[in-house]
């Protein structure tokens, strides 16, 4: 999911009780990505065999509907669906990584995927457009990677995909000539600089490292007896000489969240509801990312003593 897209309170339910509902036989899920005014978000509209859904989707009396094609904001894929088919290419960069990915999965794993169009989420792009290397003026050179990509992907198609490949390329030459004010030259360098990367161009297919949960859990049961004698002795020690020993855990947090939340409750007034629970969470979250390292390494340093 882009950095730039913000979720609805029920995207990633929506989600997983439409991959419920399906018996998790589908090959991914993808939410209905819409920009800042609730219109549909150009660069994020869902294929199906190469037209987009964008008329489909607009049909809200539909809860599910089918594609072969989308982009990497708001996606849910199963585990066994990576494992099977890979990563996606590292070497795509930044672009066309997601629809090479979820082609993929539409040929090798199932040739049904969803659009669940009760999931939503919006995505704040500056502008409601998709990329358009003759108007675009502050990415010019990174279209490199989209021609380039782009022919890798649509060799792997076939004469038709090829076909259309060219065509493309053709048609977005004449655009650069016809509407860019600026830059022409510079334009179509990319563009025949990344059509002609793209003959050579072969990205690597990697795959997760498979097991490595079953190496975890199986070092966890075997050595159980030690790691818990291990934090049992970590938390006396750290408690040792506290008037409220374990309490105190407890209660820190706590203490916190209750003047926190008079202060932005009432001092600054933040009107958001449920305001304690949404501080209690966030700050449990990041005490712990920000604790764990930390007591991970002198854990770490004082076990060499042993």
């Amino acid at each position: 999911m882009d950095d730039d897209t913000v979720v609805s309170p029920d995207s990633l339910s929506n989600l997983l009780d439409a991959a419920t509902k399906l018996d998790d036989n589908f090959g991914f899920l993808s939410s209905q990505v819409q920009w800042t005014d609730s219109s549909l978000c150009e660069m994020n509209v869902q294929m199906f065999k190469n037209r987009k859904l964008a008329s489909i989707i607009k049909n809200k009396k539909k809860e599910l509907v089918k594609c072969d094609q989308a982009s990497f904001v708001s996606l849910l894929i199963k585990t066994e669906t990576i494992e099977h088919i890979g990563l996606p290419f590292k070497e795509f960069f930044i672009w066309g990584d997601d629809v090479e990915y979820t082609r993929r999965i539409s040929k090798k794993v199932s040739n049904i995927s969803y659009v669940v169009l009760k999931s939503i989420v919006t995505h704040h792009t500056s502008h409601n457009e998709g990329s358009n290397i003759a108007l675009d003026k502050g990415r010019t050179s990174r279209y490199f990677y989209a021609f380039r990509n782009e022919h890798y992907l649509y060799k792997k198609e076939g004469v038709k995909g090829l076909l259309y490949y060219y065509s493309k390329c053709i048609f977005n030459l004449l655009k650069i000539l016809l509407f860019s004010s600026e830059n022409k030259s510079k334009r179509i360098s990319v563009l025949i600089k990344g059509f002609i990367a793209g003959f050579k161009f072969t990205p690597k297919l990697e795959y997760p490292s498979k097991g490595n949960y079953k190496k975890m859990a199986l070092i966890k049961f075997r050595y159980s007896a030690l790691i818990r004698e291990l934090v049992v002795r970590d938390l006396k020690v750290k408690y040792r000489r506290s008037v409220l020993g374990y309490l105190w855990s407890l209660l820190n947090p706590l203490m916190m969240m209750a003047i926190m939340s008079y202060v932005f409750s009432y001092m600054f007034r933040f009107d958001i509801e449920n305001y304690p629970l949404y501080l209690i969470c966030g700050q449990t979250l990041w005490s712990f990312l920000m604790k764990v390292p930390i007591e991970q390494c002198i854990a770490f340093w004082l076990m060499q003593l042993l």
